[in-house]
């Protein structure tokens, strides 16, 4: 080991220039512990531990505080970090690069100071070349000695600003020091500094100084005078040696020889170990120096895995963390203990080789002495000095031999536990990597559940803006068709004229369907009312507040029709006061036409109406049964979790009923076994082994009894369900054959109404007509082609488009009746199936179940066939009508007028059935994301109940149960 001489305060400029930094701080300080530099920086840090390089002539006690720590170079410093270190003299370390991994490892990124004597130590070159390949980047100092003055201004206590004069330096100072600065605080030390200290230390530096140096010289001489001294004993030991040489006997020679030689042997063999030693020392530290890399890629995929975490919105910490943040630094500090531990092993290694080096020597010169001629051969009295060297010298290898065994049972023990806890901490690392890499998969699921809710919504808002924007248009329209009917109103109050016994019959009949249709409208209010009650999800709330808007515009409509017939009573009235002589004919051409018009308009009006009522009576029909389809799954799903427990409860008597029949053939082995060996009799060991098999075939009985219980819980479980879900079909089909039959009776009223209205508008006579399977009147060819002639011609188009809509509307009962018959057809199904489960369920096998299937079967075919016969005949009928039409369209003058109307009329239908099809799909969409939000509940909640029930919670078992009953109601 290197050590040098320096003076005691010429390291003060040191402890000046990390002052600010060490505050607080850790610091390591190797150097002369005889210094008052770590005294200095002992008074601002925590703590200060010195690696004493010196002569070891200083105070071993530690200051009173434990701030200051001194020990020796050779133990090493503690493995604990440190935010500091100021390296004195480079020069004490043997090899550079090692030393600076070391301290790097034992700093991190706090501040470390390197400093070297160019003149006695190491080139300041190679000091940087050997901080670039370590570090990468570093600050370069130089120190030298200051000559000057101080002017200073007096009686101020503190002095802001310093100025520092080179001018009158005409040669520069000669480098004394070199100093590197590494570590992410380097940027904190000022770029020049200079420490003034009192003019007593200067003189005791200088002092010291001369004094080093004369104590330099005086070794050297010291040293001289040394080999001279054992040079002069040399020769009086050869001397020596010779004379009892001279006396010796031939036969010691020999042996003496022989020992040498088996010395030698040793010596090599010491020798061949040693290096060994060194190139498992080097092996070690490579190792050493890979598994800190793979520390640090390690810490390094933690810290990101923590960064995305953090980014992912956890939010909250987790103690995980901190315990393998602990975890690290624990290895870390283990690692640097075990290199400070080899660094030491291998100092000793190093010592025991230059001891064996030195034991050649003195082998080497033993020979030399040994190959003397013997003057004289006679008995020794006081026994040879080269025997006593021999014995020594082989006693130091034995010792030197013993010391390698146990630093290479050390090494290895200590490289084995390394590798031990590496490869615990690795496998604890990787672990937690796949922990973190599940929850970023599981974070990423619910960032793509969250989107596609997201675009569900915004899908909801573009239906609803699109609502909105018809309702406006709508509302236009019907703005303009009241001004245009205000407009007609008041030009009948300036022309009042006597309505005739027809108007009025029209005009009642006209309260009639307002009448009827205030009740429909009551109807779709309460279904409304009913609905929003039923749903208590988020997107039906937004459909049922767009169907109330609707139906409040229905209601407006309903009172401009009101407001319509009170100014046409008005009208009346102001006619029956018109005086008798006023001309007949031109006031029933006059009035006719007026009718015809208002005819037209309240009809299309009425007809506009009841579409639309249609329409929000199916969406409201539709948004019930998915309500009540919603309440069946969470009706189906609270029965399976109720199965499921008594499952679980039967699963566990069973199991412990296992238990104790185990237990108990246990303990009849165990018996049996005890008896074998206590020699009992034979009679009695087969006895229990009986009973040991009987009690084996229960136990397997009862698991056999469980599993078959098990199975038909099972079976009876899937058909109840089966059952459940066959009756809430047949409840959903009746509602809907209800609700059809509805229609169609008000379907039929108001045909019959229409009919009434036609059969008073017809001033003419004409052929009677057929009447139709649903009840009216079907229009005959000649009402389409041969209109009567004396009727207007706005007339002959009113009547035209009543006939066109009574086919519709006969088309569309036509369909109603297939619907229903089909509907009739599926509900018998269901009901048989129901039945066919009923009696299954009751245990009862049904008679002739093979020709009852094929006569279902048969039946089945039968009635497919009769519906599929009467839905084409009700298509072609409905193509030949459209036929006829479109042939008298074209024979007619204002047949591009109709064909235009027909055209408008099928695009607003088109429009309707989009309309209708975007919200039956926004629909869809809604019922499936509440069924998928309901199974993510239900799944997490039950996984939380029997989290709660392995840990033996009651409580909180409980509130989970009664939160899993609430989610299963919806």
């Amino acid at each position: 080991m290197t050590r040098t001489k320096a003076s005691l305060d010429r390291d003060l400029f040191l402890a000046a220039m990390v002052d600010d930094a060490a505050d607080g701080h850790r610091v390591l300080w190797v150097g002369d512990a005889r210094s008052r530099g770590p005294a200095a920086l002992a008074e601002r840090a925590e703590r200060v531990v010195v690696l004493d390089t010196g002569d070891g002539d200083y105070d071993d006690s530690d200051d009173a505080d434990g701030v200051l720590l001194v020990r020796p170079f050779s133990d090493g410093p503690p493995s604990d970090p440190y935010d500091v270190a100021v390296v004195a003299e480079l020069s004490v370390f043997r090899s550079l690069r090692p030393a600076l991994e070391r301290l790097e490892r034992l700093v991190g990124d706090g501040l470390l100071v390197l400093v070297t004597d160019p003149e006695r130590g190491l080139d300041a070159e190679f000091v940087q070349d050997c901080v670039r390949d370590v570090f990468g980047a570093g600050r370069w100092f130089g120190q030298s000695g200051f000559v000057g003055d101080t002017v200073a201004e007096l009686g101020v206590d503190a002095i802001e600003g310093a100025a520092v004069d080179a001018g009158l330096l005409f040669e520069t100072p000669p480098l004394r020091r070199f100093i590197a600065v590494v570590g992410a605080e380097r940027d904190r030390l000022p770029g020049y500094l200079v420490v003034q200290t009192s003019a007593s230390d200067a003189a005791a530096f200088g002092a010291a100084a001369h004094e080093s140096e004369d104590d330099f010289e005086d070794e050297d001489d010291f040293e001289d005078d040394d080999d001279d001294d054992e040079d002069d004993e040399d020769d009086e030991d050869e001397d020596e040696a010779a004379g009892t040489r001279r006396q010796s006997r031939p036969t010691d020679a020999a042996d003496e020889d022989e020992e040498l030689e088996e010395l030698r042997e040793q010596l090599e063999a010491s020798e061949e170990y040693a290096e060994e030693v060194e190139r498992a020392l080097a092996a070690r530290d490579a190792s050493l120096a890979r598994a800190e890399d793979e520390l640090d890629k390690l810490r390094d995929e933690l810290a990101q895995l923590t960064a995305a975490r953090t980014g992912g919105g956890t939010g909250s910490s987790d103690p995980g963390y901190d315990d393998l943040e602990a975890r690290l630094r624990d290895v870390g500090r283990r690692a640097a203990a075990l290199e400070q531990e080899v660094e030491r092993r291998g100092t000793l290694v190093r010592d025991a080789v230059e001891e064996a080096a030195r034991l050649r020597r003195a082998l080497g010169q033993a020979p030399s002495a040994g190959a003397t001629p013997a003057a004289a051969v006679g008995p020794s009295d006081g026994g040879s000095p080269s025997l006593q060297e021999h014995a020594r010298l082989a006693a130091e290898l034995d010792a030197a031999r013993f010391e390698n065994d146990s630093l290479r049972i050390a090494l290895d023990g200590a490289s084995g536990a390394r590798a031990a806890q590496q490869e615990l901490a690795e496998a604890e690392l990787r672990g937690r990597v796949r922990g973190l890499q599940a929850r970023v998969a599981e974070v990423s699921e619910l960032y793509d559940t969250t989107r596609a809710r997201l675009a569900l919504a915004e899908a909801d808002v573009v239906d609803a803006q699109e609502r909105e924007r018809k309702l406006m248009s709508e509302m236009g329209e019907l703005r303009e068709r009241f001004e245009f009917e205000l407009i007609r109103a008041r030009s009948a109050e300036r022309e009042p004229t006597a309505l005739p016994d027809e108007v009025r019959a029209q005009i009642a009949a006209l309260e009639r369907s307002e009448a009827g249709l205030s009740k429909r409208v009551s109807v779709l209010s309460l279904q409304l009312a009913a609905a929003r009650d039923l749903a208590t999800d988020a997107p039906f709330e937004g459909r049922i507040r767009a169907l109330q808007g609707e139906v409040a515009g229905l209601r407006m409509r309903l009172d401009e029709r009101e407001r319509a017939l009170t100014d046409i009573r008005r009208v009346g009235v102001a006619a029956a006061a018109v005086p008798s002589d006023v001309g007949a004919g031109e006031v029933s051409v006059a009035v006719e036409t007026e009718l015809g018009a208002q005819l037209r308009a309240a009809s299309d009006a009425i007809a506009t109406l009841r579409t639309q009522l249609g329409l929000k009576d199916g969406l409201i029909t539709r948004l019930q049964l998915e309500l009540s389809d919603n309440e069946t799954v969470a009706r189906t799903s609270e029965a399976d979790a109720h199965r499921l427990r008594e499952e679980n409860e039967r699963m566990r008597e069973a199991l412990l009923l296992a238990s104790t029949a185990v237990d108990e053939r246990d303990a009849l082995r165990r018996e049996n076994e005890a008896l074998s060996k206590s020699m009992v009799e034979p009679g009695r060991i087969q006895a229990l082994e009986r009973a040991r098999d009987e009690a084996k075939a229960a136990a397997e009985a009862a698991l056999q009894e469980l599993l078959a219980a098990r199975a038909e819980t099972k079976k009876h479980a899937a058909a109840s369900d089966a059952s459940e879900a066959l009756k809430a079909e047949r409840d959903v089909l009746l509602g809907r054959v209800a609700q059809s039959i509805q229609a169609r009776d008000e379907a039929r009223l108001a045909l019959k109404e229409t009919q009434e209205i036609l059969a008073s508008v017809n001033f003419g006579d004409g052929a009677p007509r057929s009447t139709t399977a649903v009840g009216i009147d079907a229009p005959s060819d000649e009402d389409d082609i041969d209109p009567v002639s004396g009727q207007s011609p706005e007339a002959q188009d009113a009547v035209a488009a009543y006939l066109e809509r009574l086919q519709t509307l006969e088309s569309e009962l036509a369909g109603q009746e297939t619907l229903m018959r089909s509907l009739t057809a599926q509900l018998e199904e269901r009901d048989d199936r129901i039945r066919a489960l009923d009696r299954r369920l009751a245990g009862a096998s049904p008679a002739g179940s093979e020709e009852e299937a094929s006569k279902r079967t048969l039946l089945e075919l039968e009635e497919r066939v009769a519906r599929l016969s009467e839905e084409l005949h009700n298509e072609r009928s409905t193509r030949l009508t459209a036929q006829r039409r479109a042939e008298q369209l074209e024979r007619s003058v204002e047949a591009s007028a109709d064909i235009a109307e027909m055209a408008a009329r099928l695009k607003a239908r088109e429009g309707d059935l989009g309309a209708a099809e975007a919200r039956a799909k926004s629909a869809q969409r809604d019922v499936e994301s509440l069924r998928a939000v309901l199974r993510e509940a239900s799944a997490g909640v039950e996984a939380l109940l029997s989290s709660a029930t392995a840990g033996g919670d009651p409580v909180t078992a409980q509130r989970l149960g009664e939160l899993l009953t609430q989610l299963g109601r919806f």
